[in-house]
């Protein structure tokens, strides 16, 4: 249970992330700052979804025990 909330978590943070990259591109003067800052907050959403399933696929793996 422990492991799905941290799935969910890191979703609405990636979720918010993108959200916040796609809204700083429109606004923003600076164009090449705020697409540069969208490619890193990209990365970023990557990172914790690939953590998060690969932390939900080893508890997946060890049984209900490992919780």
């Amino acid at each position: 249970m422990n492991r799905m909330l941290l799935v969910i978590v890191c979703r609405v943070i990636a979720a918010c992330l993108l959200i916040a990259a796609i809204t700083n591109i429109v606004l923003a003067e600076d164009k090449a700052g705020a697409i540069l800052l969208s490619i890193i907050a990209v990365l970023c959403v990557r990172l914790l979804l690939v953590d998060a399933v690969s932390s939900l696929e080893r508890g997946n793996r060890a049984g209900p025990e490992a919780d």
